[in-house]
């Protein structure tokens, strides 16, 4: 730690005085805009890393001194200006609950327990501990050694800490603090650079000159071996139980009991750290940067080094640590730099020729070539192999499934076979950059597509011009493959393809499936033909093609230029957003008869990919060689990856719920309520990703609005509007770069609040005003009709009166004029003339029609009925019958006597009229009862006497009968929607009853049923 200790000094230093401060940020901007690489992001130096750095002026904080990863997985750093943790994305300062102030600003170290306290040390001395977001500081007077801390350790028991300082070692059991002596503990010196408890548990300190262990049975230190070490040491853990020491006199290596020779004796390491494959990282505390190497080839190779030369974020590196995604985190005193394991592995690792583009050169029977600049090579393993020097740069090259490769230039065609090379020139001077396609058939004849001149053959030094296409002479086709059947396929033009066979040529559109745009690629892969695009792939089934043009949560698929099919069955293609692999299974699925792309995963530069697929090449930029490997040609370079062993993040991201906005933050996102009036609701969440945070994908949904969730791709923010008043549950989820998603959604309870206008009483009030409008304009309405149908039933009324006065006065007094008149005659006429008989008959007769008449015209004549009420006009009848008939005649009324509907009136008293002329002509009846009921719920009339009765069979058969008394009163009675009832029989009398109920029988009580309302509203008298 001393190589670091005057640094961090004059940091501190400058952080207490402002003016030097001032200048120390002035160097560090200037450093940052003159920097070669502002961002470092790509290929690293350490092969099969892929670097990103962030520095400050990418808001990342400088002198960084100590990290560590939270059990939430959140990167926690240490430095000189306080403490920072960092989510992959941004960097968020650190302040605890209530603002509670750091013992110091200048952090050295820091270490989390099992039970997720982190633990802070300082530059200055002293501890804190950060619990439940609280912050709780010891210092010399609570028992924690002076001087500065570079080191904490939990002990076994996980609850509490060691804590190394440049004045002792003292350990801390959760109660107090107890400083590591001689005569208790056998620690014995007053300094500890260094603690560090290995996997059996063993507690290990280096002591300024030795490392220590506490000894388990005796709970005292012991020095181990007889290897001296010298100040500042660090230890770490090795995969196979050991423990390494890398101090400033020996540099780095195993601790051995019989003192062996180290193993990287010019390497000393601020830091050291053992990966997960075994490797060991340091960072150099003499010649600056990181340095890594494999422990099993450490003695004999150089390690490799990533600097600031390479991208490295600055020279003055000290924390290194592993993350649980596998990534290597080093923290400088200019920012911080990631490393992350690669899929893809370059396949030189010479630098590449300016100007000069790389060819990749495959078979169908794995054979793999590159030619880089004139170097033309042959793969062995994964590494390039020399075969010969080329005479020149060329254009593009080709190798058949004979393993004779082909290579145009300026000047001709190159023939190599077994390292020689035969020249074939140019049959025209326009052939030299116009070769588009490459093809051979079965024959071992070579096909070239020549732009402008079609497709030619070339066999025993004979060109051949050969016609593809059916439809057009000389087509030419941008890509030509050989089925294992010895057909050919050719791509002709945009959506065209050739299927050419003995039989014959077959030509496939867009009608047959085929909808990939102009054609980049085309591979024969056994019965399957894969074909790559402009515009997506196509893969045949059956006897038709089925396109992929967009893949989920990416823009659409473009500039195809490569694809294969593994051993596996997984299908891989090159194009323009870098490799995608299918796997078999979502592949199947994709091309069966069903509407949703496949899943797939998308390898580009944070794979370890160089640069961009090759567009303008004639042979495929995608290959498979006899291991099964993949191999992938881009602009800046050719790579290669073994799909057996591909890197996969398992560690799925930890999604959270940041904030929620309504028209302002909310703080409590707890017990988010909303109110109703709010327009929109926006609620921002994120994921814990530190592979590679910009390839988390989400999806989430509102519980009580939607059940489905919605894919989000990378947004992280949902919005919702005009949500109605009751209870939701957001949830969200998040996949990794590896679609492995959170186990677990993170959730956010909302409650709407409703609005005064939202509310239950609100809308009970709306409601009833609601209700109480409808009610007063249906009375209204009723009122309206009830006055027209007054006004017609009156204008009828008036017209039959007018009628029957007409009769009255004309026809039934001119008829009685002349029975007077033939009864003068007839009195003239003696008794015992035979003629005098006759003449009395038809005036007997004649005053039967004059009765009828009257009958007649007191039908006509109804303001008897509504003239007065029902009773007293029934009782004008019974007086009227009684001069006639000596019959005891009774009316009585029950209930509250209540004002009858014009048409029920009516309708009424012609039943009553019709059954009290019954009773009192026809029944020979003593006495004769008429009961008028007003009831609640019906009205009841009922007209019973005790005379002789009649067949009760006439009743029930009224409708056949030609009694039409007893038709008209039951047609009366359904026309106010009443029921006549009669109850008869020889010697027993006669009952009559109509109901009719309330709503039909009595007058619609209009505008008096609106009295009600006065007590609600207020006013006068409706």
């Amino acid at each position: 730690m001393a190589d670091i200790a005057p640094t961090m000094e004059q940091q501190s230093a400058c952080l207490r005085a402002s003016r030097r401060y001032r200048v120390i940020v002035l160097l560090l901007a200037v450093y940052a805009c003159t920097a070669s690489i502002v961002r470092g992001e790509g290929a690293s130096a350490l092969a099969g890393f892929h670097h990103t750095a962030w520095r400050v002026t990418d808001g990342a904080p400088p002198d960084i001194w100590a990290m560590a990863q939270g059990p939430r997985g959140y990167l926690w750093l240490g430095t000189g200006s306080g403490l920072y943790r960092f989510d992959g994305l941004s960097f968020e300062r650190y302040v605890a609950s209530n603002g509670e102030p750091l013992k110091s600003t200048n952090i050295t170290s820091l270490k989390f327990t099992a039970s997720g306290d982190l633990w802070i040390g300082y530059y200055e001395g002293g501890v804190s501990v950060l619990h439940d977001g609280h912050l709780k500081h010891y210092g010399v007077r609570d028992g924690v050694p002076p001087g500065m801390v570079p080191a904490l350790e939990t002990d076994a028991q996980g609850s509490g800490v060691w804590v190394a300082a440049r004045g002792g070692l003292a350990h801390f059991d959760g109660q107090r603090w107890q400083a590591a002596d001689e005569n208790q503990w056998g620690y014995p010196t007053r300094r500890a650079d260094w603690v560090l408890r290995d996997a059996k548990g063993t507690l290990w300190a280096a002591t300024g000159d030795a490392v220590v262990h506490l000894d388990a049975s005796t709970h005292r230190f012991r020095p181990f071996g007889k290897d001296h070490v010298g100040l500042n040491a660090v230890l770490a853990n090795a995969p196979d139980g050991r423990v390494w020491v890398s101090d400033e006199t020996k540099g780095t290596r195993p601790l051995e009991s019989n003192g062996d020779a180290p193993l990287l004796r010019e390497r000393f390491a601020k830091r050291l750290l053992f990966d997960r494959e075994g490797n060991i990282w340091g960072t150099d505390a003499v010649r600056g940067g990181v340095f890594r190497t494999n422990v099993a080839t450490a003695s004999t190779t150089n390690p490799q080094v990533f600097a600031s030369a390479q991208g490295l974020s600055a020279d003055i590196a000290v924390p290194i640590i592993q993350d649980e995604e596998g990534n290597i985190w080093v923290g400088t005193n200019l920012g911080l730099d990631r490393f992350r394991a690669t899929n893809f592995f370059p396949a030189s690792d010479a630098p590449s020729i300016p100007n000069a583009t790389p060819l990749l050169v495959a078979n169908e029977r794995g054979e793999v070539w590159t030619i880089e600049g004139t170097a033309l090579s042959r793969i062995v393993g994964t590494r390039p192999a020399p075969v010969l020097t080329l005479p020149r740069r060329v254009r593009s090259a080709y190798c058949d499934p004979n393993g004779i490769v082909w290579i145009s230039d300026l000047d001709g065609l190159l023939r190599v076979e077994q390292g020689r090379i035969t020249h074939i020139p140019w049959p025209h001077e326009d052939w030299k950059d116009a070769v588009v396609a490459y093809g051979s058939d079965a024959g071992g004849g070579l096909w070239l597509s020549v732009f402008n001149y079609g497709v030619f053959r070339y066999t025993e030094g004979e060109w051949t011009a050969q016609a593809i296409d059916p439809d057009e002479a000389n087509a030419a086709a941008s890509a030509i493959a050989t089925a294992a059947d010895g057909s050919m396929w050719f791509g002709v033009s945009r959506d065209r393809l050739v299927h050419r066979t003995v039989a014959g040529s077959r030509v496939y559109g867009a009608s047959d499936g085929l909808n990939v745009g102009g054609i980049a690629t085309l591979r024969a892969d056994g019965a399957a033909v894969l074909v790559g695009g402009e515009l997506g792939y196509a893969t045949m089934q059956g006897d038709s093609f089925k396109s992929v043009t967009s893949l989920p949560a990416s823009n659409a698929i473009t500039q195809v230029s490569g694809i294969v099919r593994t051993k596996d069955g997984d299908l891989w293609l090159n194009a323009s957003r870098g490799v995608i692999r299918i796997r078999q299974a979502d592949a199947t699925r994709s091309s069966a008869a069903v509407p949703d792309p496949p899943e797939y995963k998308l390898y580009d530069f944070n794979d370890g990919l160089p640069g961009v697929a090759l567009q303008s090449q004639p042979a495929p930029t995608l290959a498979t060689d006899l291991e099964g490997r993949v191999w992938v040609s881009t602009n800046r370079g050719i790579v290669w990856a073994d799909p057996a062993s591909m890197r996969v993040n398992r560690v799925p991201p930890l999604v959270n719920i940041k904030a929620a906005y309504s028209d302002r933050p909310m703080t409590d996102l707890l017990n988010v309520r909303v109110p109703g009036s709010a327009p929109n609701i926006r609620i921002a969440y994120s994921a814990l990703n530190l592979s590679a945070p910009e390839r988390v994908q989400f999806r989430y949904r509102l519980a009580g609005l939607e059940d489905r969730w919605v894919d989000a791709d990378s947004r992280r923010e949902a919005a919702y509007s005009h949500l109605s008043p009751g209870h939701y549950r957001f949830e969200v989820l998040a996949a990794n770069e590896d679609n492995v998603w959170s186990p677990q959604a993170a959730s956010l309870d909302i409650e709407v609040i409703p609005g005064f206008v939202e509310t239950t009483a609100f809308r009970v009030a709306a409601a009833i005003g609601v209700a109480a409008l409808a009610l007063a304009a249906y009375l209204v309405r009723m009122r309206l009709l009830a006055s027209a149908f007054r006004t017609r039933l009156r204008e009828r009324l008036e017209e039959r009166e007018r009628i029957a006065r007409e009769l009255h006065d004309t026809l039934l007094q001119s008829i009685q004029g002349l029975i007077l008149r033939f009864q003068a005659i007839a009195n003239r006429i003696p008794v015992s003339d035979p003629n005098r008989a006759g003449i009395e008959s038809a005036l007997d007769r004649a005053d039967q029609v004059m009765a009828a008449g009257r009958e007649r015209v007191r039908d006509l004549r109804t303001s008897e009925a509504t003239a007065g009420d029902l009773d007293e006009a029934f009782a004008r009848i019974a007086r009227d019958l009684s001069f006639d008939h000596a019959v005891r005649f009774k009316i009585s009324t029950g209930g509250a006597q209540r004002e009858l509907a014009c048409e029920t009136r009516e309708e009424v008293y012609g039943i009553g009229r019709e059954a009290l002329l019954n009773a009192f002509r026809h029944a020979d009846a003593s006495h004769i009862d008429l009961v008028l009921d007003y009831g609640i719920e019906a009205f009841r009339l009922s007209v019973r006497d005790d005379g002789k009765g009649f067949d009760p069979r006439m009743a029930m058969t009224f409708e056949r009968s030609a009694h039409f008394g007893l038709r008209g009163m039951h047609e009366r009675a359904r026309r106010v929607s009443g029921r006549l009832d009669i109850e008869t029989g020889d010697g027993r009398g006669t009952t009559i009853s109509l109901i009719v109920p309330a709503r039909s029988a009595y007058e619609s009580p209009g505008w008096r049923s609106l009295r009600w309302m006065r007590g609600i509203f207020g006013g006068g008298s409706v």
